[in-house]
């Protein structure tokens, strides 16, 4: 049995998920700069931070408002109100993030993958204050599963940064391979635990379902693959691994760079 941990603060519920998200967001600032401290100005960092923050916020709702519109209806009160079951959407606040964030930099001039590369980390940030808060909030085992996937995220980002750009497969090594990479999987995991946890596919959960198309269109552009040989050597059954001289798994020849 799970204490109840909530109280109210006149309309508003505030809720173990409040507390795990807020403290979420502190972190994740800090990794923010940690990440882009070399190469971005402080207020440059703040600035875009806490737009990331903002859109982030204000999608995760607006979407989770249109999923569940039957519950909501049209008055605008209801929008605001947060008192309907989570009360945010993963998908929305993925999308706010990720949209504010390239608009931003590419307007200013800079690296839009570079900062996006630098959302990776508080993405799993959040999986772990979202799953654990959900789980003290509603007492869902399922959201556990998302506390898990976020301490995976968390424990494998700093391999997957220092070694992505010696992937063979991934031909460029520039950024936006991690978060596209690490979108992908996250989507594609959650897509399965909603269908396990609720036995058929919700409109939000087709949501993640588009997300990991987008997160894998991204990765493969970043890669910049061609798409003409890649095609070409699927349908003469040529995509198949082998291991070079020394141990690492790569595609053949013709689908690999030889500079």
């Amino acid at each position: 049995m799970i204490p109840d941990l909530s109280f109210a603060i006149g309309p508003i519920m505030v809720t173990p998920l409040f507390w795990g998200l807020a403290g979420a967001t502190v972190i994740s600032s800090f990794a923010i700069w940690r990440y882009l401290k070399e190469d971005y100005p402080e207020e440059i960092i703040f600035g875009s931070s806490l737009a990331v923050g903002v859109m982030a916020l204000i999608f995760s709702r607006l979407f989770f408002v249109l999923f569940n519109l039957n519950d909501f209806g049209l008055s605008l009160v209801n929008w605001l109100t947060l008192s309907v079951r989570e009360n945010f959407s993963l998908v929305g606040a993925f999308m706010g993030a990720v949209l504010i964030a390239y608009w931003q930099n590419a307007r200013s001039k800079r690296n839009p993958w570079e900062f996006l590369d630098a959302l990776t980390l508080p993405i799993f940030f959040f999986l772990v204050a979202g799953g654990g808060g959900t789980f003290l909030t509603t007492g869902r085992y399922w959201s556990l599963a998302y506390l898990g996937l976020g301490l995976w995220g968390i424990l494998t980002f700093p391999w997957l940064k220092r070694k992505y750009r010696s992937f063979t497969w991934y031909q460029s090594g520039k950024t936006g391979f991690l978060i596209s990479f690490s979108g992908s999987w996250i989507f594609a995991l959650l897509f399965l635990l909603a269908f396990l946890e609720n036995g058929k596919i919700y409109l939000s959960n087709w949501a993640w379902l588009f997300s990991i198309l987008v997160c894998l269109g991204i990765l493969y552009y970043r890669s910049e693959r061609d798409l003409k040989k890649d095609w070409g050597g699927l349908f003469k059954g040529r995509l198949s691994f082998k291991e070079d001289k020394n141990g690492k798994s790569r595609f053949p020849g013709h689908l690999t760079r030889t500079d």
